[in-house]
């Protein structure tokens, strides 16, 4: 399950990421 978990977390990072992006543009 760890390995499954990382992905998760980083396709979650990226969405915020690019949320916090497009926010501030």
């Amino acid at each position: 399950e760890g390995a499954n978990l990382l992905p998760t977390t980083l396709g979650l990072a990226a969405a915020t990421g690019l949320g916090a992006l497009a926010f501030s543009e």
